[in-house]
């Protein structure tokens, strides 16, 4: 793992865990800008797939995170994939679950961790998925939305 704090990107290999990450990066004032609450999911799984958490609404799924794929295509070529380079891999990989290449590394973008985090808790007695639908999308939307949000 690398941790690059003035481009807010951290760069890891496979197999690296969300617990993973998370254990390495808070101690030293980072997270994953998109973070699942499982531990056990990988990063790269995740960013092949769909990577959706609590702070979507912010920072995108988790491949919209992603600032660099790198991986190795069927013909055993190694390819580096993002924004600028190799653009039609870097969009065709998120959803591809793996089926176009072997993910061998990412570069993923990161925020600064809060020292609190503030805990809201609003009941919906009745069920109401419409009103409790609308509710959520009221406050993701927000010019100052909340960090997390959670049904």
């Amino acid at each position: 793992m690398h941790l690059d704090t003035e481009a807010r990107t951290v760069h890891i290999e496979p197999l690296v865990t969300v617990g993973d990450i998370t254990r390495t990066l808070v101690p030293q004032g980072w997270m994953l800008a998109t973070t699942l609450e499982i531990d056990e999911a990988t990063v790269g799984g995740l960013a092949m797939a769909v990577g959706m958490t609590t702070a979507s609404h912010k920072y995108g799924l988790l491949q919209e995170t992603v600032q660099e794929y790198e991986v190795v295509l069927g013909d055993g070529s190694y390819v580096k994939a993002s924004k600028t380079e190799n653009t039609e891999l870097y969009y065709a990989l998120p959803w591809s679950h793996g089926s176009i290449g072997l993910l061998v590394g990412l570069t993923l973008n990161v925020i600064p961790v809060k020292e609190f985090v503030k805990v809201e808790y609003h009941a919906f007695p009745n069920s109401n998925p419409k009103e409790y639908s609308d509710f959520i999308r009221e406050i993701s939307i927000e010019e100052d939305a909340a960090d997390f949000v959670e049904v």
